[in-house]
């Protein structure tokens, strides 16, 4: 979102700055149907890029200049984001893991506390059986 909506204004800002350039205005000397391509209102399609292969380098150059400040622009809101999320790690609050299972944690609370069933559900004492001999 942030590339697509700073994208226009950086690439016409481009334009702006090249157009005066000697190169530039060769460029378009040499090739009047891409330089009228460039012009705002010409009607150009700046959804489909496919047009800078077959352009002149030096026309596309400024294209490709702004798009790349657009970038710029939309890593360095990536990097803002980052130091905010690592400073926002950095200030929770660390929960220390058990060094026992819960049943064995809820046997042991049940114990100090005194309770009478155990925490795994049993109601007595375990019966002893012995095995048969036949």
């Amino acid at each position: 979102s942030i590339l697509f909506s700073s994208a226009g204004s950086k690439i016409k800002a481009a334009y702006e700055k090249a157009a005066p350039t000697p190169a530039f205005q060769h460029a378009a000397a040499l090739h009047p149907d891409q330089a009228a391509m460039l012009k705002p209102g010409s009607g150009a399609n700046l959804n489909d890029t496919a047009f800078l292969e077959h352009m002149d380098k030096v026309l596309a150059h400024p294209f490709l200049t702004g798009f790349s400040s657009a970038m710029d622009l939309v890593f360095l809101v990536g990097a803002a984001v980052l130091v905010f999320a690592f400073v926002l790690a950095l200030r929770l609050k660390e929960v220390p893991l058990r060094m026992v299972s819960g049943l064995q944690a809820a046997r042991e609370e049940a114990a100090a506390a005194g309770a009478g069933p155990d925490a795994g559900g049993a109601t007595h004492e375990p019966e002893t059986v012995t095995p048969a001999h036949t």
